[in-house]
């Protein structure tokens, strides 16, 4: 991790140095916020991981949801991808009131896999 003595020079980084500039588009918003006293400047980090843009080529996560086999279903379900708000309930009180374990433990009953065809 690397620390600078303000926003200016973080701004500054991310602009100029040929590993960031194609990472971070554009500079964060949160170094733009003029320093409001030179007795308490303002100080920053910079994480290499963070804002970082894998991939420029792919499309978003909300383009690949546009893209996805059932946007026509997501459309029209609003529990989408449950089938129904009965499902969506179900699921809710399961994540509300159950540990990961416990919630993988029910969904191998042989009653909820015929029941909600879970393979």
């Amino acid at each position: 991790m690397q620390t600078f003595p303000s926003t200016i020079a973080v701004c500054n980084h991310l602009q100029q140095d040929p590993t960031c500039h194609q990472r971070f588009l554009p500079t964060p918003t949160a170094f733009h916020i003029p320093q409001k006293s030179s007795n308490k400047p303002q100080t920053a980090k910079f994480h290499a991981n963070l804002g970082y843009i894998y991939n420029l080529s792919e499309p978003n996560t909300f383009n690949q949801m546009k893209q996805h086999e059932y946007e026509l279903q997501r459309q029209e379900n609003l529990y989408y991808p449950f089938s129904g708000r009965d499902e969506w309930e179900l699921g809710q009180f399961l994540y509300t009131n159950f540990m990961q374990s416990q919630i993988n433990g029910f969904l191998k009953l042989e009653w909820v896999r015929d029941s909600f065809h879970i393979i």
